[in-house]
């Protein structure tokens, strides 16, 4: 289910997909100045609290994959070899991979925004789209 909103100038897909882009800092400070514009407001909002969430998620990610290493780590330790194991390099990895999919994503929904058209995270849209 899409939100509409009303047809996006040129100037607001640029400002709403820099907001997608860019990220919190700059998304916040859209938000605040442009109190007209719907379009670049959801995209500048949407930002900011994937933002939030993605920096959870990617801490939490990263507390696990640091200690899938030292557990590892550990193991090639106990077996008194003296080269890691690649099963060691297998967690922080998985780490690179999270960063990509969170780069993607902001790439993603910049060029949406860039091609005036409104693309909702999961659940994130949704609450955005109450508040703008």
């Amino acid at each position: 289910m899409a939100e509409t909103f009303e047809k996006a100038e040129k100037d607001s897909t640029i400002i709403a997909a820099l907001a997608a882009f860019f990220g919190s800092l700059i998304a916040i400070i859209i938000y605040l100045i442009k109190k007209d514009d719907r379009f670049v407001r959801f995209y500048a909002l949407q930002s900011f609290i994937f933002d939030i969430v993605a920096g959870i998620v990617i801490t939490l990610a990263y507390v696990v994959m640091f200690f899938a290493s030292f557990v590892l780590s550990l193991g090639a330790a106990a077996s008194r070899n003296a080269a890691p194991e690649p099963a060691f390099f297998l967690p922080m990895a998985c780490f690179g991979i999270v960063m990509l999919a969170y780069l993607v994503v902001r790439l993603f929904c910049a060029y949406k925004a860039f091609c005036g058209e409104v693309f909702m995270l999961p659940l994130v849209g949704r609450f955005v789209a109450k508040y703008v």
